[in-house]
């Protein structure tokens, strides 16, 4: 017991009550990594096999998400984990959530949109999923204390630590850290890879628009700066000219 797939050899811890604590599969099993692996199972950071989405509920989840307007993306579970984030084809960008949590279900709007841009600008070195927490125990040697949080897996380092995001959670900072941390490099044609061609010609006629505007009220600052200068000042020659007068009227007398 314990063989997962068909890597040989395997090994797993099995515990009277029938769960399932495997070896980690991508692993070489060597004297240290036994230590390690047996260190993890008993401080409890070894979580059974079996807490994972069935191939049926993956299946129906992506679908689910497709309608949602997230075509294309990965539905991530502890069983098919190694074969898509370690997959050393790919960069594999990862959102791990809680589909009962209300903040991550606050997310999902801008991570749809990430999922939807990279679609669009047609990315397919990049490899986008989401992985239910909820429903699927957390991959071996990954630890995360806050959830949702995005990881990504660069397809020439697949070993931790792993690159967590810690950017503002939103589309544009997201596909920029994206790019930056992803192993096969992509270049954005613009600024901003998060709008498409009609919201980004909004966006300059915003961004004219509000330049327009500052300039207008930096000019009216000028112009009133100026005005009360010239006011004060006249205010200072007006006294400096009757204190000239009462000297000479003295001097009369």
């Amino acid at each position: 017991m314990g063989l997962v797939g068909d890597a040989l050899p395997s090994m797993a811890f099995n515990t009277l009550d029938g769960r399932l604590y495997p070896h980690p599969t991508h692993e070489r099993i060597t004297e240290p990594g036994i230590k390690a692996f047996t260190e993890d199972f008993l401080s409890g950071r070894v979580r059974p096999q079996r807490a994972s989405q069935t191939r049926r509920e993956a299946e129906q989840a992506a679908a689910a998400a497709a309608r949602d307007g997230a075509d294309g993306l990965l539905e991530i579970t502890f069983d098919t984990f190694n074969d898509i984030c370690l997959d050393t084809s790919h960069d594999v960008l990862v959102l791990y959530y809680s589909s009962a949590a209300q903040v991550s279900k606050d997310l999902w709007p801008y991570f749809r949109r990430v999922v939807q841009r990279f679609r669009a600008l047609n990315i397919t070195s990049l490899r986008i999923g989401r992985y239910d927490v909820s429903k699927n125990q957390l991959p071996n040697r990954l630890e995360i204390e806050n959830f949702p949080a995005i990881i990504m897996y660069p397809a020439n380092d697949k070993e931790p630590p792993f690159r967590l995001f810690h950017g503002k959670a939103q589309v544009r900072p997201i596909m920029l850290w994206a790019q930056e941390t992803a192993s096969i490099k992509f270049a954005f044609e613009n600024d901003t890879p998060h709008l498409d061609a009609e919201q980004r010609e909004a966006y300059i006629v915003q961004i004219k628009e509000r330049n327009e505007r500052v300039a207008e009220k930096r000019a009216e600052e000028r112009k009133a700066r100026a005005a009360r200068l010239d006011k004060e000042a006249g205010k200072r020659s007006g006294k400096r000219s009757k204190s000239s007068s009462g000297s000479n009227s003295k001097d009369d007398l």
